[in-house]
């Protein structure tokens, strides 16, 4: 359903907003698992078309970061007896003279679809590690500050860890250190005696991806003591940690920021909520960026109280184009996947809002695109509280 833009308004409070999102839970319960779907069958049936169309593919550049830092890159594995989490991770780093920057695609990211467990065939996995990314493998960690705030990011269901690589990069152009799971397959498995009005199944995901994400938590407390990557050790804010993610991870994001007093923002790219969402408000400052392919007016809305939220609606845009696949990652196939809007547009006006966001809320530092409207942005619908 395509959500107008006299639809996007201020909510007059917690109790309003939550009436109205009452009478589209019906709507949720089947239509949040249709979108997770049909976007993940969507995605299989783009990438069988990929390799008849390579050139186009390789043909995809990503946009420059605006930050002052280059851009190191990294895997790390955390596990215990019950958690087993790959994270790819970017940070401000030294200039590296001579080396070449990592591709957009390797093998060592795992599966293509993380929550279905889904491979890439190995020509397009070629084709997209034909693209070119700006950040170099291992670099040094910038000396520019002691410390660096964190940044956690979830992706969404059927899709992987470096979904958002232009955010990410962005992120760490400017100074964040962001640390990006792999969510790990994650069946939809039934809830005897369930009687919530979303599915059972995904809720059963969303608790399974709250927990990976505390987990991580944890670990990269040890990981600032020196316990585990020692290039990381004493580099990390950890009084500044906001969590972000797309679609499921956007949820995720959420329940994190409502569940543990570590995160001290959060944002949500083109989810609804879910679990614990649904009746209990998040206590921190708090942004929702979506588009077109919301179930009706403000499915949306999160519960904030006593904090700063942002609503931002992007016109011409629909679930894909809140990640890299707006920039054609999918070839011509992918356009079934995504709005009207312009691919680079569309990044630039994610990363303009989020960081803007988490400058804010972790940094202290303001940004008149937060206060209200910006007229070099049409197609954006802002409001705040």
């Amino acid at each position: 359903m395509t959500m107008k833009s006299n639809q996007v308004a201020l909510v007059a409070g917690p109790s309003h907003s939550f009436r109205v999102l009452a009478r589209w839970r019906p709507v949720l319960r089947l239509g949040v698992l249709s979108l997770a779907l049909c976007a993940t069958l969507a995605v299989v049936m783009a990438l069988v078309i990929i390799i008849a169309t390579p050139i186009a593919v390789r043909n995809v550049q990503l946009p420059a970061p605006t930050g002052q830092y280059a851009i190191g890159t990294t895997t790390l594995r955390l596990a215990d007896q019950t958690h087993n989490v790959l994270l790819l991770v970017w940070y401000p780093a030294e200039r590296v003279g001579g080396a070449r920057p990592e591709p957009y695609w390797t093998d060592a990211y795992g599966p293509y679809s993380a929550g279905t467990g889904m491979t890439l065939p190995g020509v397009v996995a070629d084709q997209l590690s034909s693209i070119t990314t700006h950040s170099f493998t291992d670099a040094s960690v910038s000396t520019g500050k002691p410390i660096y705030p964190v940044l956690v990011f979830s992706h969404g269901y059927g899709d992987n860890a470096n979904q958002n690589t232009v955010q990410m990069e962005e992120f760490a152009s400017r100074g964040y250190m962001v640390f990006s799971i792999t969510h790990p397959f994650t069946p939809y498995v039934p809830v005897a005696g369930s009687s919530s009005v979303v599915d059972p199944e995904l809720e059963h995901a969303l608790k399974g991806w709250t927990l990976d994400t505390r987990f991580v938590l944890d670990e990269l407390e040890r990981v600032n003591r020196g316990e585990r990557a020692e290039a990381f050790a004493g580099r990390l804010d950890l009084d500044r940690i906001g969590t972000f993610g797309h679609s499921l991870g956007g949820a995720t994001a959420g329940e994190v920021c409502l569940l543990d007093y570590r995160c001290k923002a959060g944002a949500n790219l083109d989810g609804v909520p879910l679990g614990d969402l649904l009746d209990q408000p998040v206590r921190r400052p708090f942004m929702v960026l979506f588009g077109e392919d919301h179930l009706g007016p403000r499915t949306s809305d999160f519960k904030i109280q006593d904090q700063a939220y942002y609503r931002v609606y992007i016109r011409g845009a629909r679930h894909s184009n809140f990640t890299d696949k707006s920039l054609g990652l999918l070839g011509p196939a992918g356009g079934m996947l995504l709005g009207p809007i312009d691919g680079r547009r569309m990044q630039m006006i994610l990363s303009l809002y989020l960081v803007a966001f988490f400058d804010k809320h972790l940094q202290g530092v303001d940004s008149p695109l937060l206060d209200g409207p910006d007229r070099d942005l049409p197609e954006v619908d802002f409001h705040s509280r």
